[in-house]
């Protein structure tokens, strides 16, 4: 039989509420510090594990926050996902993952649930219309975005893109390059011009007077092959109208993209340089350690926690509506 507050409370001579109070961290408990230690040292011992569900009845909450998010196969949202997990852990909360398929971009499934039983959303994706996506929970449930902000209404924090876009392609410029080309993927094309990357990678070759040039990498499952027959793709192409260089849309791609010019016999950087965007630490593993713009995903995740767990205790106090992370240039030996 599992212990109860009340088992603590017996054991230690004090009341029930005292010892509620005190493992709930409920704030304005007026008690020793010795009290509090023989509580917490008596829970230990006798493997109190509080019940959560009462608790959520009791206080109308749940602690537990739901991260939407897609593309589970790149380590970049692995990377986000396992940081935000960590930041809400460390401030009392559970999170749950919802991941949707890459190219839907939907969670229907929860329109049909108003009493969801989550305090608040963390979402990165793009939904065409987020009360499609979540009916009256759009309405009802604290939303924080992790890549843009939908409306003056939501709260979102994000990569300042194009400040990383810029940092990318005015490196290769001072590197001399001159026929530069930007990589992304098939599935980013319909947003394309809203890309903070893709918008600084154009603004660079106008102010350099070079000629944008873009290889788009197919949609083929798994996205790794896609990017390493890719890579062996621009290594058929005649000079000159072979890049001498390549802005990724993110590591991922740049990695297998490397493997596959490599393969082909084309030296990077000697034939071909390489530069991703997203700083994760599968590229700095490999034996030729990436060039990467590298974004601040802990920042991220504490900035996030932040944001939503503020607006979940005081609905009417959005507080800061969005907070945009600065990148750096992670400078390795792809360029």
């Amino acid at each position: 039989m599992s212990t109860t507050i009340t088992d603590i409370a017996n054991r230690l001579k004090v009341s029930n509420g005292l010892v509620s109070r005190v493992l709930n961290n409920r704030d304005g408990v007026r008690v020793s510090e010795e009290t509090r230690r023989r509580i917490h040292q008596a829970a230990q011992e006798m493997s109190y594990r509080p019940n959560r569900l009462a608790r959520s009845l009791r206080e109308g909450r749940t602690n537990t926050i739901a991260l939407m998010i897609s593309e589970l196969d790149n380590p970049m949202f692995l990377s986000i996902a396992r940081a935000l997990e960590s930041a809400l852990h460390d401030r009392g909360y559970q999170m749950i993952l919802d991941a949707s398929l890459a190219e839907a971009w939907t969670y229907r499934e929860h329109a049909g649930q108003p009493s969801w039983p989550v305090d608040g959303i963390l979402m990165y994706g793009q939904p065409a219309n987020l009360s499609d996506c979540l009916g009256t929970l759009a309405q009802t449930v604290p939303i924080v975005f992790l890549d843009n902000q939908r409306d003056t209404q939501n709260q979102a924090v994000t990569f300042d893109f194009y400040a990383g876009g810029r940092l990318a392609a005015e490196h290769l410029v001072r590197k001399g390059y001159r026929r530069i080309a930007y990589v992304t993927h098939e599935s980013y094309l319909r947003d394309f011009h809203h890309d903070g990357r893709f918008r600084a990678y154009e603004d660079v070759c106008r102010e350099n007077h070079l000629t944008p040039q873009y290889i788009i990498v197919e949609n083929v499952f798994p996205r790794c092959l896609a990017a390493l027959n890719t890579g062996q793709r621009l290594a058929a192409m005649k000079m000159p109208e072979r890049p001498e260089a390549v802005l990724c849309l993110g590591d991922e791609s740049a990695m297998y993209l490397c493997q596959g010019l490599r393969r082909a016999g084309l030296r990077v950087p000697g034939d071909i340089a390489v530069v991703g965007f997203d700083g994760i630490i599968e590229g700095q593993c490999l034996d030729i350690p990436l060039t990467t713009v590298q974004t601040p995903v802990v920042q991220l995740a504490e900035a996030a926690a932040e944001m939503l767990l503020a607006r979940i205790k005081n609905p009417s106090d959005t507080g800061l509506l969005l907070v945009t992370l600065a990148p750096r240039l992670l400078i390795g030996e792809t360029t």
